[in-house]
């Protein structure tokens, strides 16, 4: 139940964003933009610790890699490699492609061997793509970069550890190729609350098909559901500037999008909007029993999701929200 209190700092909130909004427009960023002189450096990273708060209740028995949990919807039981053409229906020759795409929070807190532990298993989650949160250590930085058969879009244009790096996308080269990538902010930071936060976005080929889809990474600012943590009002409105910069960089473009990230609510549907696809599990949490994870996708004729499921990344204080597709391009396109 909202409390009135809490209503009225929702509002307080939404007009200070308005009013922002009307004021002036967010800059966008790209890999040649210059360094983060006015937003995030490695200081304000490390004072800017920004969890969710609350106890990390079991995470439901221990679940192993791969194992259906929850409100998982079963994918196909074949699930055959990307690159690999499949039957799409009525015409033999319309080739229809299966991949995954995994939402992958890491827990910075974590020592160094458990940091390469959760990413290992992030890499050896059965996905093509992966949108990374939380990437705030040189040591997951390097181990991330380092993955062989993989490929990394490092917003700041090298692995380093900048407040836009913090949510890279990775993608396996035998499936993809880089397009282009680009970055937004997001928000700005506040000293020793959060750091400034982006989103980013890269237009990858499909090797097989030679067509372009897309995938979008972020993360935003914690602490805005119930009763919240101070500063709350600053906490709501910069939510609701991450969730806004979300939505634009969704509906650029008209190629196949799948974004995911730690959104930090569990009301995400409705402050989206019933525009989006929601490729979660039907029930079940992704950190303890609220489920903050999500993976989001604009409808489109040539992607259909086949399954959905949590993944267990190591020691990571969030689970892993893995889905399936298919990918089924125009015939001769």
């Amino acid at each position: 139940m909202v409390t009135a209190t809490e209503q009225s700092g929702w509002v307080r909130a939404a007009a200070i964003t308005a009013l922002l909004a009307g004021g002036c427009a967010q800059l966008e960023h790209t890999r040649a933009a210059d360094d983060d002189a006015a937003t995030a450096s490695d200081a304000e990273l490390d004072g800017g610790r920004d969890g969710d708060g609350g106890a990390w209740p079991e995470d439901d028995g221990g679940v192993e890699p791969g194992s259906d949990l929850d409100g998982a919807v079963a994918e196909d039981a074949a699930q055959p490699d990307a690159g690999s053409a499949q039957d799409a229906g009525p015409s033999p020759t319309c080739p229809s492609y299966r991949f995954r795409h995994l939402q992958a929070s890491m827990q910075r807190s974590d020592s160094v061997a458990q940091r390469r532990a959760s990413i290992d298993a992030a890499f050896d989650a059965g996905a093509h793509t992966i949108s990374w949160t939380e990437i705030q250590n040189i040591e997951a930085v390097r181990r991330i970069d380092g993955r062989r058969g993989w490929a990394t879009f490092w917003p700041s244009g090298r692995a380093e550890v900048l407040a836009r790096n913090a949510v890279p996308i990775s993608w396996r080269t035998d499936t993809f190729e880089l397009q282009r990538g680009r970055t937004w902010q997001a928000s700005s930071g506040m000293a020793g609350v959060s750091p400034s936060r982006w989103v980013t976005r890269v237009w990858l080929r499909h090797r097989a098909s030679g067509r372009i889809q897309s995938r979008l990474a972020h993360h935003s600012v914690s602490g805005v559901d119930g009763a919240g943590k101070p500063p709350i009002e600053w906490r709501r409105m910069v939510h609701a500037q991450n969730i806004a910069k979300f939505r634009e960089v969704m509906r650029i473009g008209s190629v196949p999008v799948i974004g995911s990230a730690d959104f930090n609510t569990t009301r995400l549907r409705s402050l989206l909007g019933s525009s989006f696809l929601y490729d979660v599990p039907s029930s079940g949490g992704s950190h303890g029993r609220r489920l903050i994870d999500w993976i989001v996708r604009r409808p489109h004729p040539e992607l259909r999701r086949t399954g959905v499921r949590f993944m267990t990344l190591g020691t990571s204080d969030h689970r892993g929200v893995r889905a399936a597709y298919a990918y089924t391009p125009p015939c001769g396109g």
